[in-house]
């Protein structure tokens, strides 16, 4: 250390002289002393030295490396919702009570299910018996605790009864039990394959029994003011005609969840606005089905806008118009057919999708595991159409016109409208008069469902989560005045017959014969225009973290998980 020391003091009289013989004259007496010290420089002069000629910086402040709480996050939604009760299966519901009414069951995108509810469950060997053990420290927002008899009386008094596909979904429980608060089991009567796939919010809710029993369920004052939930978060206000403000449920039962403040749903019927709202940080989502296919592109350059492509994984859909089959012309198949030969699907994709999906022949659309690509359906052949008609007995009349129509739908929903324009103007050409009927949503539904009064209608119909899912439309037992039952009035028993059989057939190459044959037949039957499978596209600020939440439409699965970056 020492000769580290005279070295060091050598460089420095050597510095020093250079430096007196650049600049004024110093006097002799003041080299000496640098010349002399020697042992005090050993600790006092060494580690200074360093540290000035390499600085240490300042530590960086570390990021938070998980996710973080707070904040508030804006979407849009297609119109203001009827009420908060998720029973009636429409999107503008589904997005809000998703937050509000607990499942057994949550999904990642693959399907595979994870706990919501229900932290376990057990299914016997002969797949009979389905055996789930609620989470103990589950609530609901009065305090009350959320038991077995919660779920029993949800599915036999509210799913079973008043779901559009509850009837269909659930038709294989045999029974229900709640042998005690925290366990409830489910019998089946048959072996019954996508049974695991339907315990979502979206097809399985659950309600508080002590709230809803007794009263009409679809008019219980809970619906339209939410005081007794037990999802995330929870009600505090509805600001008619503008959004619903939904808080962070301090009694959430699921730890440390959620972690957003509070979500506000707007009510942005006009596709146009939604995506300028966007732009101009109104809004920090429009979910799959809001973002209308024009504007793809655009949002696509956004800065800072994540465009996303899944989360709707457990709805792979056809947009199909459906004929009312109870009454004329549309109750003759000869005239359905030659319909589905005057729509020209490939335009519909081009022009209403900008390419963003596939035509799809029938209702099993490509992405579906059971869809059959030797099942075709009609190609674009107007000419064929109009022998078809004049076969039929509707030939042009004095006037120019075969027959009249209407075509009935929501203008709020971007592909129905405008794919609605397109059939119309296909089937003008063939001389049938078209009319369309745009009805908005508190209109259209109860036109449709309840009282069977339209011609032709829209509706966007899944295959998923497991093609069972088209039985709810065309299976001739759920034809009942409810939404998003079989509105067509489509009966086929031995379509009846496939479709009962292939649900409980657990080998995956054998369902899809069945549902190859169930397609077939309904192609040839032709209740409905098929027309595109769209991909579902969702728009998000990238400061938004746990997206999509879920594979039901990205937006009836609970938001705990999501989460803001700032």
């Amino acid at each position: 250390m020492k000769k580290k020391i005279t070295i060091w003091l050598m460089l420095v009289t050597v510095m020093a002289l250079m430096l007196a013989s650049c600049g004024k004259e110093t006097p002799a007496e003041t080299e000496t002393p640098s010349m002399e010290v020697e042992e005090p420089t050993e600790v006092s002069v060494a580690e200074p030295t360093e540290v000035q000629v390499e600085p240490t910086e300042p530590p960086m402040e570390e990021e938070p490396s998980g996710p973080q709480y707070g904040g508030t996050v804006v979407m849009s939604t297609n119109a203001e919702p009827p009420h908060l009760n998720p029973l009636n299966n429409l999107l503008n519901t589904g997005l809000i009570s998703g937050q509000l009414f607990p499942a057994l069951l949550k999904y990642n995108l693959d399907m595979t299910a994870k706990p919501w509810l229900a932290s376990s469950w057990e299914v016997s060997e002969d797949g009979l018996t389905y055996t789930f053990y609620l989470d103990e420290n589950a609530v609901w927002t009065d305090g009350v605790p959320i038991t077995a008899e919660d779920v029993k009386f949800s599915f036999e008094e509210m799913i079973i009864k008043h779901h559009p596909s509850g009837k269909s979904n659930f038709s294989s429980v045999e029974s229900i039990d709640a042998p005690d608060d925290k366990t409830v089991i489910f019998t089946l009567s048959e072996t019954y394959t996508p049974f695991m796939v339907y315990l979502s919010h979206m097809m399985a809710p659950i309600f508080p029994k002590h709230v809803y029993e007794g009263t009409d369920p679809l008019e219980n004052p809970n619906n339209f003011e939410p005081k007794v939930t037990g999802g995330p978060f929870v009600f505090e206000e509805w600001v008619q005609g503008d959004h619903i403000t939904l808080v962070r449920n301090e009694q959430y039962w699921v730890d440390e969840l959620p972690y957003l403040d509070r979500i506000i749903f707007r009510f942005m019927p006009e596709p146009s606005t939604r995506v300028l709202a966007l732009e101009a940080g109104e809004i920090d989502y429009i979910p799959p089905g809001s973002l209308p296919e024009s504007e793809v592109d655009a949002v696509r350059e956004m800065e800072g806008i994540v465009l996303g492509d899944t989360g709707y994984e457990a709805f792979i859909s056809v947009v199909t118009f459906g004929m009312n089959t109870r009454k004329a012309p549309f109750n003759d198949v000869l005239v359905r057919r030659a319909i589905a030969y005057a729509v020209d699907r490939d335009f519909i994709l081009e022009a209403v999708y900008f390419d963003h999906g596939f035509v799809s022949p029938g209702p099993i659309p490509p992405p579906s595991w059971a869809f059959d690509p030797s099942v075709t359906g009609y190609d674009y052949n107007p000419e064929k159409t109009r022998q078809m008609l004049d076969d039929a007995g509707y030939p042009v009349g004095d006037d120019g016109v075969r027959f009249s129509m209407t075509i009935t739908y929501r203008p709020d929903v971007y592909v129905w409208s405008k794919s609605a324009e397109v059939i119309a103007e296909n089937l003008r050409e063939i001389n049938i008069a078209v009319e369309l009927k745009p009805l908005e949503s508190a209109a259209y539904y109860p036109a449709v469902y309840e009282k069977w009064d339209f011609d032709m209608a829209s509706v966007t119909w899944g295959a998923g989560p497991d093609p069972h899912n088209i039985s709810a439309i065309y299976h001739s037992d759920n034809i009942r005045p409810l939404i998003f039952t079989n509105f067509t009035g489509y009966i086929n028993p031995d379509v009846d017959a496939l479709f009962d059989e292939a649900k409980t057939v657990t080998d995956q190459e054998e369902r899809k014969e069945l549902y190859s044959k169930i397609q077939a037949m309904l192609i040839e039957d032709s209740p409905a225009i098929w027309t595109v499978h769209p991909i579902r596209f969702s728009a998000y600020r990238e400061t938004l973290h746990g997206m999509p939440p879920g594979p039901w439409y990205g937006t009836r699965d609970p938001f705990d998980e999501v989460w803001i970056k700032e």
